[in-house]
């Protein structure tokens, strides 16, 4: 008998959790915004709509307080979401879907590569044996001599190879931020891995500590933070202040 046990990873895309879709996710209130820039203090606040002079919030944000995302609204930069049981608008740029504090990062997907690997190993059950039933029959013909009859039975057994297929995936994305670009990678092990190629021109959350790096964004209707390790990081260069010469 021979089974066949195939376990294939897919790497999934972890799009870009972007304005217009209608996906609800938790995020909190970071009051240092992205990149350590703060936001005024207007814009730490609930609003029924993108705030104009002389309008008042519908109630005011706390710094690491958690609110749900409804999705984006129509006007760039501000996101549908509820806090305290209220629905209304908040600034794209206090909102962080990561755990820790950090600085975040707007990172712009530049392209991927998705390099997938098998591997195949025999598992061994038994070993090789013979097992021989005999059976004999005669008679005597005299009292010295006698005919007789032997047949035997012999049945061989051969182990039992049950082939095991398992695959991951390499994933490797390129992005850039305000800062420089960064090569990151990371291995799906598994179907279901968070270890996603990124939707090109997708813009997402990203907090740089280490070596590492952690995304945030949506598949699906689901918000996906994965951790990346930084193969390559290539700062930006700074313009220089000087005139160029004549």
């Amino acid at each position: 008998m021979r089974l066949r046990v195939v376990i294939l990873v897919a790497a999934g895309i972890l799009a870009a959790a972007c304005p217009g879709r209608a996906q609800e996710a938790s995020a909190r209130v970071n009051c240092e915004g992205f990149e350590g820039i703060k936001p005024p203090q207007m814009l730490l606040s609930l609003w029924a709509h993108p705030p104009k002079a002389g309008e008042f919030a519908i109630t005011n944000l706390k710094c690491g307080e958690k609110v749900e995302v409804l999705g984006g609204s129509s006007e760039p930069g501000w996101w549908r979401v509820r806090a305290r049981g209220k629905e209304g608008v908040a600034y794209y740029a206090v909102l962080s879907f990561f755990k820790k504090t950090g600085t975040v990062y707007l990172a712009k997907a530049l392209g991927y590569r998705v390099i997938p690997y098998q591997q195949t190993t025999y598992l061994r059950f038994g070993s090789y044996s013979a097992n021989a039933n005999c059976y004999a029959s005669g008679m005597f013909i005299t009292s010295d001599s006698w005919t007789s009859n032997l047949s035997c039975d012999t049945t061989y057994q051969v182990p039992t190879i049950i082939p095991v297929t398992w695959g991951w995936t390499d994933v490797y994305n390129y992005v850039e931020t305000s800062q420089g670009r960064y090569v990151i990678a990371c291995r799906a092990n598994w179907r279901f891995s968070k270890c996603s190629a990124l939707i090109t021109d997708a813009v997402i959350q990203m907090q740089v500590a280490g070596g590492k790096v952690e995304l945030a964004g949506m598949r699906g209707d689901k918000l996906i933070i994965a951790d990346y390790d930084v193969l390559q990081f290539e700062p930006k260069a700074r313009s220089s202040a000087t005139s160029p010469k004549q």
